[in-house]
């Protein structure tokens, strides 16, 4: 079981999008989500987002975003379920965030990832599975159709890679 958690947290931490911010960002909501009052999971939920909602991200602070869904209603989300109309950038930007948000893969453009602080080897070692959590990950998937869609809407094309064989 420890090792799915660990398993589990190590494919979110390197799949997920990480960007500066700039200011007013444009972003959808990729699934439906609640709108929070403040960045935490138990704090009160404002509003039912429904996905594809036009949203503006205004910053980032640990897995959240705080964001407007319109003029009157400002609140958090969790940062997996926003999903950017374009890579937010904050010219003139340098040192290990610059560096960080503009890793290149090969010839297929920016990889990039998040990491949320807190997490040490010692929280590691004690962690349990959150069974309730990975239902609530796996409930953010997105289906290969929707992701094709997605990605021919934005003008990407699939390529195909070599596994990566492993060396003894």
């Amino acid at each position: 079981m420890k090792q799915l958690f660990i398993i589990g947290s190590l494919i979110i931490g390197f799949t997920a999008p990480q960007f500066s911010i700039a200011a007013d960002a444009t972003a959808e909501i990729v699934k439906p989500t609640q709108l929070k009052q403040k960045p935490k999971n138990k704090s009160k939920t404002i509003a039912d987002l429904k996905a594809e909602r036009s949203v503006t991200v205004k910053k980032r602070q640990g897995g959240w975003y705080q964001l407007d869904a319109n003029e009157s209603l400002t609140g958090w989300v969790r940062m997996l379920t926003v999903r950017f109309k374009k890579a937010p950038y904050r010219p003139g930007k340098s040192g290990l965030g610059a560096t960080l948000s503009s890793i290149r893969s090969g010839h297929s453009g920016i990889t990039a990832t998040t990491g949320v602080r807190g997490l040490n080897s010692e929280s590691i070692i004690n962690a349990k599975a959150d069974f309730e959590q990975l239902e609530k990950m796996l409930a953010l998937a997105i289906k290969p159709k929707s992701a094709k869609k997605y990605a021919k809407k934005g003008g990407l094309k699939s390529s195909k890679i070599a596994y990566w064989e492993k060396t003894k």
